[in-house]
């Protein structure tokens, strides 16, 4: 199972190391799988896999990701079925795969949508839409609903003098579930 989760999320990472300009609205609600997430004027909302919303900004390369991974063994467990630091060690065992240089600065408990999650902050290299190569900082947060299991993502490109994290930790907060 952990593996299973572990692979998700490096596709996970590999979509929110994407960008693209465009324009759109603010805020988006999915009602099939019960969530809402509001995100800055000039933000594109698309669908990357049936299960996968993908909200993503042209401004400064920052991105925002919600991701529903279906399973039904998911109803009868809570997020503390799944040990933190195991699954750390398979996420980053799969991410260096993709990103060799690949590491988890940060990870714990928290809260998202009024559920516990558990979290993590990493970062990697990847290249940019224009082919460059460019230093990522990502955070996301693992939280279970029912049999589905969310996964909400933020990634920006880092330079020392933009802070774009706390913006995008802003747009995560507000995350919510709606049924």
């Amino acid at each position: 199972m952990i593996y299973k989760i572990s692979v998700f999320i490096l596709l996970q990472i590999i979509s929110l190391s994407i960008s693209k300009l465009s324009v759109s609205q603010n805020d988006f609600t999915h009602a099939g799988y019960g969530f809402s997430i509001s995100f800055p004027v000039g933000w594109e909302m698309r669908t990357r896999f049936p299960n996968n919303i993908v909200v993503e900004g042209y401004d400064n390369y920052m991105s925002v990701t919600v991701s529903v991974y279906y399973d039904e063994s998911f109803s009868s467990m809570t997020l503390k079925d799944f040990d933190k630091n195991e699954l750390m060690k398979d996420i980053l065992k799969s991410s260096k795969l993709k990103f060799k240089d690949f590491i988890i600065n940060e990870y714990g408990e928290s809260t998202i949508g009024g559920r516990n999650a558990y979290y993590f902050i990493s970062s990697y290299t990847n290249l940019t839409t224009y082919k460059v190569k460019k230093k990522y900082k990502s955070i996301q947060y693992l939280v279970l609903k029912n049999e589905y299991m969310y996964i909400v993502s933020g990634s920006n490109i880092e330079e020392e003098e933009i802070d774009r994290f706390s913006k995008i930790k802003a747009i995560l907060s507000s995350f919510s579930f709606t049924n």
